[in-house]
C-alpha cells in the first residue's frame, strides 16, 4: 500500500502547506490596536514625544534624560550587586576559616586524649 508522500514527508528544509495548516501558521487570531503600536516620534523608554533625542547604534531613539537616567540606574544596580557579591564571598571565607580552626581544635583534642589517656594518673 503506497503512502501519501506529500503529507508524510518530513525531511524538507521548509514546512509544507499541510504542516503549516496543522500548526496554525499565518493565521491571525487577534488584531493589534492603535494602543499597542508605539508612534514613530516617541521615546522607547518613556513613550512620550522626544525631548532632545539621541540614537543608539542599533537605531533605537531615546530622550537624552531618559537614557542617562536608565544608564545611571543600571550602573548603580551593578555596583550594588557587586558589593553584595563581595560581602557574600567575605562571609564564606570567614566561615571557612572558622571551620578550619574548629577542625584543628578537634584534632588537637583528639591527640591530647590519645596521649594522656595511655598514661595512668
Amino acid at each position: 500500500m503506497p503512502q501519501r508522500h506529500s503529507k508524510n514527508n518530513n525531511d524538507l528544509a521548509f514546512f509544507t502547506y499541510d504542516e503549516k495548516k496543522k500548526l496554525g501558521y499565518g493565521t491571525q487570531r487577534e488584531r493589534l490596536g492603535k494602543d499597542s503600536i508605539k508612534p514613530f516620534d516617541s521615546c522607547c523608554l518613556c513613550l512620550k514625544p522626544f525631548i532632545d533625542p539621541l540614537c543608539c547604534q542599533k537605531g533605537h531613539v531615546f530622550c537624552k534624560d531618559c537614557i542617562l537616567e536608565c544608564l545611571l540606574s543600571q550602573k548603580k544596580d551593578i555596583q550594588r550587586k557587586l558589593a553584595a557579591h563581595a560581602t557574600q564571598q567575605k562571609q564564606e571565607k570567614e566561615e571557612d576559616k572558622e571551620k578550619m580552626q574548629l577542625q584543628k581544635a578537634r584534632e588537637i583534642d583528639a591527640f591530647d586524649q590519645q596521649n594522656h589517656g595511655a598514661v595512668p594518673q
